[in-house]
C-alpha cells in the first residue's frame, strides 16, 4: 500500500466539517438527470435573450447617427445589425419584455445549475489512490472532458478573448456578445450542419463499404481535416472574407479586403492537397507491406 493509499485511507474516516462529510448534501435532487433538465432550459433561454438583446441595441438605429451608438466600440459587429421595423411601436416593447422577462427567470436555474454540481468541489478526500489521481489529472466527471482538452480549451479562451479585445478595440461589450453570438451560433446552426453532413456521410461509407476505403486505408479522415480547418479559418474571418466588413477593416487598416477569398481558397487548396499525398502514401506503404498468411 503506497503513503498516498494510507493517507486516503485515514482521511475518508475524518473529514473536515462542514460540506466535505456526506452528510452534509441531502438533497435527492442532485444528478445527472437534473442537470441535464436545467441544461434543456438554459440553451434556448439564453439563446432568446441574447437575440433579444441584440434587437434592442438595433432598435436604437445606431448607425443613423453618433448620438444614437449607446456602445459605439462595436467594431466589425455593426456590420450585422439589421434594421429595426418602423411599426408596429408595440414590437419594441415585446422585444424588451421578453429580454427582461427571461433574462430575470434564467437567473435561477442558472443558480440552480451551480447548485446541483457544488458536492463535486468538496469530495473528500480528493484522491484515494494514484491510479484516481491519474484519472482526475485527466477526466472531469463534471465536464467529461479529459484534462489536456481542458487545458487547451482555457488556453483558446485567452487566446480568443486577447483577439476579441483587440479587434474590438477594448470594448468588453462588444467582446461578449461576439462570445455569446458565437457559441449560439455554433450549438444552433453550424453544429447540427456539420454533424449532420458527417452522419449521413458514415452512413453511406457503411451501406456502401467498398467506398469507404482507398488500396485499403480508410480516407474519412483525411477529407475531415482540411474541411474542418478550412470551414474553421471561413468561420473566423468570414466578414473579411465575404466582405460584409470592408468598410470597417479599411478604415482601421487602410488596407482592402479583397485578397482574403482567394488566400483562404489557396490556403484550402493546399490543405486539401496535402492530405491527398498523406493517403496515397498511406496507402502506398500499405500496399507495400509484406502479407503474413495465414
Amino acid at each position: 500500500m503506497s503513503v498516498l493509499d494510507r493517507w486516503a485511507n485515514r482521511a475518508a474516516g475524518h473529514p473536515p466539517p462542514g460540506p466535505f462529510r456526506a452528510g452534509f448534501w441531502r438533497s435527492p435532487l442532485r444528478g445527472p438527470w437534473f442537470i441535464a433538465v436545467l441544461s434543456v432550459a438554459l440553451l434556448p433561454g439564453i439563446t432568446l435573450v441574447f437575440l433579444t438583446g441584440l434587437a434592442s441595441y438595433a432598435a436604437y438605429n445606431p448607425n443613423l447617427a453618433p448620438g444614437n451608438d449607446l456602445t459605439p466600440d462595436k467594431g466589425l459587429l455593426g456590420s450585422w445589425l439589421p434594421g429595426w421595423l418602423a411599426g408596429p411601436s408595440w414590437l419594441y416593447w415585446v422585444n424588451q419584455g421578453v429580454h427582461v422577462s427571461f433574462g430575470l427567470v434564467l437567473i435561477p436555474i442558472i443558480l440552480a445549475k451551480l447548485w446541483s454540481v457544488l458536492p463535486k468541489l468538496f469530495e473528500w478526500p480528493p484522491v484515494r489512490s494514484v491510479t484516481q489521481l491519474v484519472e482526475r489529472a485527466s477526466y472531469d466527471p463534471v465536464t467529461r472532458r479529459e484534462g489536456v482538452q481542458l487545458l487547451a480549451l482555457l488556453a483558446s479562451f485567452v487566446v480568443a478573448a486577447y483577439a476579441g479585445i483587440r479587434l474590438l478595440t477594448g470594448s468588453v461589450v462588444g467582446t461578449g456578445v461576439w462570445f455569446v453570438g458565437s457559441a449560439v451560433v455554433h450549438d444552433l446552426v453550424l453544429f447540427p450542419l456539420y454533424a449532420g453532413i458527417d452522419a449521413a456521410l458514415v452512413l453511406l461509407l457503411r451501406r456502401r463499404p467498398e467506398l469507404a476505403t482507398v488500396a485499403g486505408v480508410r480516407w474519412l479522415n483525411y477529407l475531415r481535416v482540411p474541411a474542418v480547418i478550412s470551414g474553421l479559418l471561413l468561420l473566423v474571418w468570414s466578414p473579411l472574407i465575404l466582405r460584409v466588413s470592408d468598410g470597417a477593416y479599411h478604415a482601421a487598416s487602410g488596407l482592402s479586403a479583397q485578397p482574403f477569398l482567394p488566400r483562404w481558397l489557396a490556403v484550402t487548396a493546399v490543405l486539401f492537397a496535402i492530405s491527398a499525398v498523406t493517403l496515397v502514401v498511406r496507402a502506398a506503404m500499405v500496399r507495400s507491406a509484406p502479407r503474413v498468411e495465414p
